[in-house]
């Protein structure tokens, strides 16, 4: 079942219409089936919740079996399975938006070293800067990955380039 809570899919739906599981529904199996999906395709049925595509094929006029109307069984079963699957517990972690750690302190040596030897004309000259804040970096016992510093020194030296118009 799709994730957002209570919808289905489609192709779905199609299985429902012509009275096969879901999850056990095989296209290259069963015409009905393979044809159901077509003609919901050729419709531009999209995912969404049972009732709106109930009524959406009613509209086409294809037969829909009474059990698909809400609240019955099977209407309930599919709202169950797509809510079980979107339960997740896992926690998510917003993105950081200020540097933190041994970034903080890489950040002003970068800055330094760019008005030492100005901005990087060329990718040898962004080179040797990354190459400089890994060095300090290792300095400081923090050993990080080429990719990203090379992340980090691109920010810094648009961050560079913009306070030097100002």
């Amino acid at each position: 079942m799709w994730r957002l809570r209570g919808w289905v899919t489609p192709v779905e739906f199609a299985a429902l219409l012509v009275r096969l599981d879901p999850k056990k529904a095989r296209v290259d199996t069963d015409k009905k089936y393979s044809e159901m999906i077509d003609i919901l395709r050729s419709n531009g049925f999209e995912p969404g919740p049972l009732p709106e595509l109930v009524a959406k094929a009613r509209a086409i006029g294809l037969d829909v079996p009474p059990e698909l109307e809400a609240p019955s069984p099977v209407a309930s079963v599919v709202r169950e399975v797509a809510i079980e699957e979107e339960t997740d517990t896992s926690p998510t972690k917003p993105k950081r938006k200020l540097e933190k750690g041994c970034w903080r302190l890489a950040r002003p040596e970068a800055f330094k070293w760019l008005e030492d030897n100005g901005e990087p004309a060329e990718l040898g000259d962004k080179a040797k800067l990354e190459k400089h804040i890994g060095d300090f970096l290792g300095t400081h016992k923090e050993y990080r990955a080429l990719s990203t510093i090379r992340i980090h020194v691109t920010r810094w030296i648009g961050e560079y380039e913009a306070e030097k118009r100002r």
